[in-house]
C-alpha cells in the first residue's frame, strides 16, 4: 500500500527495493522524520504544561484549605 502523499505513488520509475536509491523517496522520508519528531517535541511539551498545571492547581487548593 502506497500512501497518496507518499512519492511512490503513481511512480513509473518504481521497482522493488527503489527506496534506498530515489531521491525523492529520501527527501520524503527526511520530511517525515522531522515531521514525526516535531510531533514527539510538541506532544512532550504539553505533557510537561499538564503535568504542571495539575501540580499548581493541587497545591493552590491545599493551601487554600
Amino acid at each position: 500500500m502506497t500512501a497518496p502523499d507518499s512519492p511512490c505513488y503513481l511512480c513509473q520509475r518504481r521497482t522493488p527495493h527503489c527506496h534506498s536509491r530515489c531521491k525523492d523517496y529520501i527527501t520524503y522520508t527526511h520530511y517525515r522524520q522531522a515531521l514525526s519528531q516535531a510531533k514527539q517535541t510538541d506532544a512532550g511539551l504539553q505533557s510537561y504544561s499538564s503535568d504542571r498545571y495539575f501540580k499548581i492547581q493541587r497545591r493552590l487548593h491545599h493551601a487554600g484549605q
